[in-house]
């Protein structure tokens, strides 16, 4: 399979999913569904017809599950499933305005935290400093996790040899009841037969 030529789309795709915030149990996770839907549409490195759908929780719940299904050949299918919610941002005191814009907040707290004789801190801001780590709500939880999984999913695209297909599943309400969990589980059994798939496995993205 050949190299995606898009190195820094991993990281694209999670800054901007970061950028919208998406707090259980708020209009922003609602409102993040079809933003998120929109976005894949717009992205265009999931080849020529990718197919890209939500469906709601629950009847009446404005909550949505996002699906996006890369086809190779044949039925068998990788599952690749994450949430987008995120707990509350409150917990970031008076950098509350920036917890949704990385580099920012991490400009900040570089700020914040230079000349601290406190351990802790010292080893937070020798991390911070150090490039490996990159602060933000909901970067390592999950949002950077979905943005793997697209990346795969745009590569596998660009492979006109791909055998199988990868089917994307992100859910809300992870942080709160699991409840778009528990419904893109219990419809899964039904999407497969109507896309012709055949499931073989799941990947949590939450671990990557």
């Amino acid at each position: 399979m050949q190299t995606n030529p898009l190195p820094t789309l991993c990281e694209t795709i999670s800054l901007d999913l970061v950028s919208r915030a998406s707090v259980t149990g708020t209009a922003d996770e609602q409102t993040f569904g079809p933003w998120l839907a929109d976005y894949l549409n717009g992205l265009g490195c999931f080849g020529q017809n990718p197919e890209i759908w939500t469906f709601p929780v629950a009847s009446g719940d404005a909550r949505l599950v996002v699906a996006l299904l890369v086809r190779g050949s044949g039925a068998q299918t990788v599952v690749l499933t994450g949430h987008y919610d995120t707990v509350s941002i409150h917990d970031y005191g008076h950098l509350r305005a920036l917890a949704c814009q990385p580099y920012a907040l991490k400009d900040a707290l570089l700020q914040r935290l230079s000349g601290s004789t406190e351990p802790a801190e010292m080893l937070a801001y020798a991390d911070l400093q150090s490039g490996a780590f990159l602060p933000g709500r909901g970067l390592l939880d999950m949002k950077a996790g979905l943005a793997a999984g697209l990346d795969a999913m745009a590569q596998i695209a660009a492979d006109q040899d791909f055998s199988g297909n990868l089917l994307f599943l992100a859910v809300p309400d992870e942080e709160n009841a699991s409840a778009g969990a528990r419904a893109a589980a219990a419809c899964l059994a039904k999407l497969a037969e109507s896309k012709s798939l055949s499931i073989m496995a799941a990947i949590n993205l939450d671990a990557i």
